[in-house]
């Protein structure tokens, strides 16, 4: 069958940052992948993990706590240790960053 990712959803923070996390399970049901999907997006988050075949399971909805606990217990187990973050923008995830303002040519700056 294959990899299968969880998308799991804590809502945003005080700032208004999503708190949503990827989590990637094998055939077997054990936990491959953890990432933060971030601004970058759930296909990014998995690019990260090297799983970017795995097939999209559903959308879940849990606590804050529940996503630090997450978060925490992955970053224990040191599955993710050797991963480099990801801060390229691919381009058809580009178009989610907002332009910058332009500055009238009368305008100092």
């Amino acid at each position: 069958m294959g990899n299968i990712a969880l998308h799991l959803d804590a809502g945003h923070d005080h700032n208004g940052n999503p708190k949503r996390l990827v989590m990637v399970l094998d055939e077997k049901g054990d936990i491959v992948h953890v990432a933060e999907e971030g601004y970058a997006g759930v296909k990014a988050a998995l690019r990260r993990g090297e799983v970017a075949d795995a097939v999209m399971g559903p959308r879940l909805e849990i606590t804050p706590k529940e996503y630090k606990a997450i978060l925490a217990e992955w970053d224990e187990a040191g599955e993710d240790e050797d991963d480099e973050e990801d801060t390229s923008w691919p381009d058809e995830e580009r178009h989610h960053r907002k332009p910058e303002p332009a500055m009238h040519p009368d305008e100092d700056e």
